[in-house]
C-alpha cells in the first residue's frame, strides 16, 4: 500500500493550497514531496513511491564504461517524476562480487516486487518485444540456446539495441519512457512497435531501417540527375554516393544521423499520429537541408 495514504489531505485557509497531515502526530508535511525532488536525508524522503530499475547484462567492463561515461542513468532518471525514491538493482552473473545492490546472478522476471513501479533496462537481451501488444515480451534465452520462448510475460522491458554500438548509445540519451499521473509506464518501444519497419528483437533496426530507405530513394533520384553513359558525369554520381550520402547516411554514425534521432524521438512522443513515411519525408528533407549549409 502507497504510504501517502495513510494521509489524508486539508485545505486550509486557502481553497488552492492542500497539505498533508500525518494522521498520528498531526505534523505538516509539505505538499513539495510531490513536485520537487527530496534528498535522502530529508525526514520526507520516505514517503515517496518507489520506482526500481533493474539492469541486465552490465558485468562487462566495456559496456559499463560506456554506461558511466555517457551518463546514462542521470539522462534516463530525468523522465521519472519526482514524486519517486529510485532503487537499482545489476544482475549479471558476471560481476566478481554481490552486494545489496548488485547480484552475481542471471536475472529472471520472478525477481520483479510487481507491486511497485519499475522498468527492466535490458542490455543483456534477455527478452524480445511484442509486435503486437504493449507491455508483452518473450524470453530471448539466447544464452541458453534453446530458442526464443513462446510464453507471454506482461513486463515493463527497455530495450535499445546492443549498447557498445554508436547508434543505441545515441537513442539511449533521449527520452525513453513516460509516467503519467497515474503512474502509467509508457516506452518508446510501446509507440514504434505499431510501425511497419519495427524489428521486435532489435529496437535500433527501426531507425537504420528508415536511413537505408532514405539512402536507396536518394540514390535512386540523384542517378536521375547523371548521364550515367558519360565518364565524368557517372564518376560525379558515385562521388556523391560515397563522399556525401554514404557519410551522412550510410553505416556508420554520423552528425546528421544524432540530428535526426533527436528529431525521429521529437515525433515519437508529440505526434499522435506518427508514420514512417512521415520520418522518411523528414530524414530525407533534412539530408537536403545539410547540403545546403554545406555548400
Amino acid at each position: 500500500m502507497d504510504i501517502l495514504s495513510n494521509y489524508f489531505e486539508d485545505k486550509g485557509k486557502s481553497n488552492k493550497i492542500y497539505i498533508l497531515y500525518d494522521q498520528e502526530s498531526k505534523v505538516k508535511i509539505p505538499r513539495s514531496i510531490q513536485k520537487y525532488p527530496v534528498k535522502e536525508t530529508d525526514k520526507y524522503y520516505s514517503l515517496k513511491k518507489d520506482f526500481i530499475i533493474y539492469t541486465t547484462g552490465l558485468a562487462d567492463a566495456d559496456l559499463m564504461k560506456i554506461y558511466k561515461d555517457n551518463n546514462f542513468y542521470d539522462d534516463f532518471i530525468r523522465y521519472i517524476p519526482d514524486r519517486f525514491k529510485i532503487k537499482i538493482y545489476h544482475y549479471d552473473p558476471g560481476f566478481k562480487d554481490s552486494n545489496s545492490n548488485v547480484f552475481k546472478e542471471e536475472f529472471h522476471h520472478s525477481k520483479v516486487d510487481i507491486n511497485k513501479n519499475y522498468i527492466i533496462l535490458d542490455f543483456a537481451h534477455l527478452y524480445y518485444h511484442s509486435k503486437f501488444e504493449n507491455g508483452i515480451v518473450t524470453e530471448s534465452n539466447i544464452y541458453k540456446n534453446i530458442g526464443p520462448g513462446t510464453e507471454e510475460l506482461n513486463l515493463n522491458v527497455l530495450r535499445f539495441g546492443y549498447y557498445g554500438d554508436p547508434l543505441p548509445q545515441i537513442i539511449s540519451k533521449q527520452k525513453l519512457i513516460d509516467i503519467d499521473s497515474e503512474d502509467k509506464i509508457t516506452t518508446y518501444i510501446d509507440i514504434i512497435r505499431k510501425l511497419p519497419n519495427f524489428n521486435s528483437r532489435n529496437p535500433d533496426d527501426f531507425f537504420t531501417n528508415i536511413f537505408n530507405i532514405v539512402n536507396k530513394k536518394i540514390r535512386k533520384e540523384e542517378k536521375k540527375k547523371y548521364n550515367m553513359d558519360n565518364k565524368e558525369s557517372r564518376k560525379k554520381y558515385f562521388n556523391f554516393i560515397e563522399n556525401i550520402l554514404n557519410k551522412k547516411l550510410g553505416e556508420n554514425m554520423s552528425e546528421l544521423k544524432e540530428i535526426l534521432i533527436v528529431i525521429i524521438f521529437d515525433e515519437i512522443w508529440n505526434n499522435k499520429y506518427i508514420s514512417e513515411d512521415k520520418l522518411i519525408i523528414l530524414t530525407n528533407n533534412k539530408f537536403y537541408e545539410s547540403l545546403s549549409k554545406r555548400n
